[in-house]
């Protein structure tokens, strides 16, 4: 029987006495087109949790070597040489300045993301149960009715994201601060789940990009105006009265929640949910929405066009347990040591295979033409 516990968090390596994982040391094994172990090849630790991920998910083949989404312990090494009258001795740097990014949102407010069950083509799969077991009454002795519950399942085909940046090999080979490592981590993961969830929100559903939860037939719309309308208290209500009596609020693990544009937020926060104008405003203070959490991302649409309206904003409500980002594959890095060589850089490409579904349309409503002007 498989181990459910990764080679790393035994805390063995096989490498030079090293006991934590390092995505850089990985990184240098296999910008290495010299190594006898073979080019694009982890070693040591590093190795060893390539090829359990690899047996994990036999189904696919990787590109280069698997990253573990779970890594916590990296190599720290001091950011020294000894060449010249430049030496640098240890030092204690500033944190890296971060891109602006959007804000991710899914996952917050309770869907759910994980590894799935595949078939024989690689796809993976989620039972559902279709119809369920019809109830009788009846008398002492008699039987009640028979019934045959219906179920089907959810299909999910990998769809494959990536990005590729360029590494200096002086980084790779010595200049790297204790942070830089982590950087080069998030970094690479925190593109990835921020494309994840935007693509979760308005993805079109093509052969090479998923289907995003505006985009999926069934969901639940509630409309403002002709050409968009500014939001009021009834309308938030009427997109929370649709999800519960299509029983979308119903299941027992129900994460409900909401999430818009900021543009959105801003034109709720002025409206008043008050009949005597206390100022309850719609979107709280606290960030709730009708009693439920709610976030804002750039993420959201706020770019609608409805009649002559423009620049309309997007607001959706809705149990996030029913929407499902299947991972297919651990993070896949790709180590190109060529390409840009008379640059003195290491091409590096990632890449993440995934798809999105919605499970349950019927547990989501949307607005998508606040006018917030």
């Amino acid at each position: 029987m498989m181990s459910n516990t990764l080679p790393h968090q035994d805390r063995r390596n096989t490498k030079n006495g090293k006991h934590r994982y390092s995505l850089v040391r990985a990184l240098n094994d296999v910008a290495d087109p010299l190594r006898p172990e073979g080019y694009n090849r982890a070693d040591g630790l590093e190795g060893e949790v390539h090829e359990e991920l690899a047996n994990r998910f036999e189904h696919r083949r990787p590109r280069g070597f698997y990253v573990p989404s779970d890594v916590d312990d990296i190599d720290v090494r001091a950011l020294t040489t000894s060449t010249g009258a430049a030496a640098i001795g240890d030092v204690v740097p500033l944190p890296m300045v971060e891109v602006l990014r959007a804000r991710t949102v899914l996952g917050a407010l309770g869907a759910r993301s994980g590894r799935l069950p595949m078939n024989r083509k690689g796809h993976g799969w989620v039972p559902r149960r279709s119809t369920a077991a019809a109830l009788t009454w009846v008398e002492e002795v008699a039987p009640p009715d028979d019934t045959v519950p219906q179920t089907d399942h959810v299909e999910f085909i990998g769809k494959d994201v990536g990005a590729v940046v360029n590494v200096t090999r002086t980084m790779l080979k010595s200049a790297y601060t204790p942070e830089y490592e982590r950087q080069v981590v998030d970094g690479l993961a925190t593109a990835i789940a921020v494309e994840i969830d935007r693509v979760g929100i308005v993805g079109p559903g093509t052969d090479t990009v998923p289907l995003g939860l505006l985009n999926t037939p069934g969901i639940q719309t509630v409309d403002l105006g002709a050409n968009g309308a500014v939001p009021t208290r009834d309308k938030i209500i009427e997109m929370e009265r649709l999800v519960g009596v299509s029983n979308g609020d119903a299941s027992a693990d129900a994460s409900l929640g909401w999430f818009g544009s900021p543009n959105a937020r801003a034109r709720l926060r002025k409206l008043d949910g008050s009949s005597a104008g206390s100022g309850a405003w719609v979107w709280s203070d606290a960030g709730t929405i009708l009693g439920h959490p709610a976030l804002a991302t750039t993420n959201a649409p706020s770019d609608g066009v409805k009649g002559t309206g423009t620049n309309l904003s997007t607001l959706v409500f809705g149990d996030f347990r029913s929407l499902l980002i299947g991972l297919m594959s651990p993070l896949d890095v790709f180590v190109n040591p060529f390409t840009q060589s008379t640059n003195g850089c290491v091409r590096i490409s990632v890449f993440q295979s995934v798809d999105i579904h919605v499970l349950h349309p019927e547990s989501f409503a949307v607005v998508s033409d606040m006018v917030t002007s």
